[in-house]
């Protein structure tokens, strides 16, 4: 059995960097790591004593990465990211991917509010998708123009792993609820007798054999609740999107370095001892949405 020295130390990192076209294990990263979600929003109080908010459509959320025992291949990633400024093309995007959220939901949640249609009247406008009676939880469908009868999200994915894509639907049998194209392909039909109150869950799993981008397509109207997540288990109810993969900006590394080496370790040629804090901010709308980093 081999052993790494402590600055090549395995984890489990749940983290993923998608660099030049391919995708790099994030490891060596500490245990904990903040977090945090800008999202701008005022407020206004009122004399008679009414409080108005206002806030912004969602907020990009910054990660604070420590890397004390981080792995060559990882630091090279980041610093690489860091130092690259050519955005212009968008299948060479720096894109980072975090496999929790990605067990979550990786659709963004804000294609409810942007696919929603008040003015459309054929089909169901909302699906009881709770896990029981007592606690629904209200969806609205993926309404569209009423011109495409459909709309496609597309989402980068990884190759040789399980995803799944699952929607609520009230389609009948032989009519297709969800469809995956791209880097997998697969079908998923609606079932005669579903309602409103009852709707038909329509999953497709599928295992994408080389990285790319699939494209997730949903009858408008009709289907409500769309997730696609890693793994092939399907949910009992729906959970918001987490939008993952994100285009991210990765700032210049913060670096802690220990020139001093013990007497006995002693060698001209290494490197001195350092650990490194890379700061990842989310860019753009989602991971495959056009966008330009001043």
């Amino acid at each position: 059995m081999s052993v790494l020295a402590p600055e090549i130390q395995e984890t489990y990192s749940p983290y993923w960097l998608r660099l030049h076209g391919h995708w790099v294990h994030l490891e060596g990263i500490q245990p904990e790591n903040d977090v945090v979600s800008n999202r701008d929003f005022s407020e206004l109080v009122t004399v008679d004593g009414h409080r108005y908010v206002q806030r912004a459509p969602r907020g990009p959320r910054t990660w604070n990465l420590a890397y004390d025992r981080a792995t060559a291949a990882a630091t090279a990633a980041l610093e690489s990211a860091a130092y690259d400024y050519n955005f212009n093309d968008p299948s060479m995007r720096t894109l980072f991917l975090d496999t929790n959220d990605a067990k979550v939901n990786m659709v963004p949640p804000d294609l409810l509010s942007l696919w929603r249609n008040l003015n459309v009247t054929s089909g169901p406008l909302v699906y009881n998708v709770g896990e029981s009676e007592g606690q629904p939880i209200w969806l609205p469908t993926y309404d569209g123009d009423g011109v495409l009868g459909y709309r496609i999200v597309s989402i980068p994915v990884r190759a040789g792993v399980t995803y799944t894509a699952t929607a609520w639907t009230t389609l009948g049998t032989g009519v297709v609820a969800v469809q995956v194209t791209g880097a997998a392909a697969g079908v998923a039909n609606g079932l005669n007798g579903s309602t409103v109150a009852n709707p038909h869950q329509a999953t497709v799993v599928f295992t994408p054999v080389a990285d790319g981008t699939v494209d997730v397509r949903t009858t408008v109207g009709f289907t409500a609740g769309l997730m696609v997540y890693e793994g092939d288990c399907a949910p009992a109810s729906y959970r918001a999107g987490r939008r993952t993969p994100c285009s991210i900006s990765v700032q210049d590394p913060a670096l802690a370095i220990n020139p001093i080496f013990p007497r006995q370790n002693c060698d001209p040629c290494a490197l001195p001892r350092e650990s490194s804090t890379f700061v990842l901010q989310e860019v753009g709308v989602d991971a495959v949405t056009p966008f330009e980093e001043t």
